[in-house]
């Protein structure tokens, strides 16, 4: 399912109309219309203030627990179909592999982090890159800590 296609289900859900949403974002109403229809991708600031009013987590927008396909494990390959057929919420075929597979946790992270991959600025994307070194234990972490205190000072002027 499309990011707009799920922000508009959650948004029925909560009873709540474009304008009501907009009056709680910010955002104006033929924007919301596009972002829905899929014909624009939100900023990440964007987005979170569209989960903010409708009170879910960013999670919320990729995948829902409701969706079969999203709770079946998907098996991890070397090509990776599974998963970015899960990401781009395309295929969902049903995989019966004895191998790993995602949870739908996981999966639900990798479909954030996917977004942030393709949407995000380079500075987002440079301080996703440190984090993840930093969780991996890269040796070159010392000098990229550094480099990410220093960002985050720039950031906090």
């Amino acid at each position: 399912m499309s990011l707009g296609r799920r922000i508009y289900q959650i948004r029925q859900a909560r009873e709540m109309t474009q304008a009501d949403l907009s009056k709680k974002t910010g955002i104006a109403v033929p924007y919301l219309s596009r972002l829905e229809n899929d014909h624009i991708e939100p900023s990440f600031t964007t987005l979170q203030k569209i989960a903010n009013a409708l009170n879910v987590s960013l999670v919320d927008f990729f995948g829902t627990g409701q969706d079969k396909g999203f709770q079946e494990q998907c098996p991890v390959s070397l090509s990776g179909q599974c998963i970015m057929d899960r990401v781009y919420a395309q295929g969902r075929k049903r995989v019966k592999l004895e191998a790993e597979s995602y949870s739908p946790q996981q999966l639900q992270l990798l479909q954030l982090a996917n977004y942030l991959v393709l949407f995000a600025d380079k500075k987002t994307l440079e301080l996703l890159e440190v984090f993840f070194l930093a969780l991996i234990g890269s040796p070159s972490v010392k000098k990229d800590r550094e480099w990410l205190r220093k960002l985050s000072l720039k950031a906090q002027r």
